[in-house]
């Protein structure tokens, strides 16, 4: 569980990665937000290991994008991770 300076920084991220989504023609599984995926993938979830690097890494290339600077790889670090939990497992290596 997080504390929640941490929930607030999830949350606001979370909101920028929904608004980020259509622009890299992305779409959540319905009923899941982004602050959900984020702490998914930071704290675990049924099926995924917990990964505070990629946690970090997505936080950072999130805000990044918002600001117009989009890395190459976000859009298919995020279809993965969105692919994986619409299957409800792991993604592939």
């Amino acid at each position: 569980m997080v504390d929640q300076a941490t929930q607030e920084v999830i949350e606001y991220i979370g909101l920028e990665l929904e608004t980020l989504l259509p622009s890299l023609d992305l779409k959540l599984p319905p009923g899941i937000t982004g602050a959900q995926l984020l702490l998914e993938v930071l704290e675990g979830a049924p099926g995924f290991e917990r990964d505070p690097a990629l946690f970090s890494w997505f936080s950072v290339k999130i805000l990044e994008a918002v600001m117009g600077n989009v890395h190459p790889d976000l859009r298919s670090e995020l279809h993965s991770r969105i692919e994986a939990r619409q299957g409800g497992g792991r993604p592939d290596p």
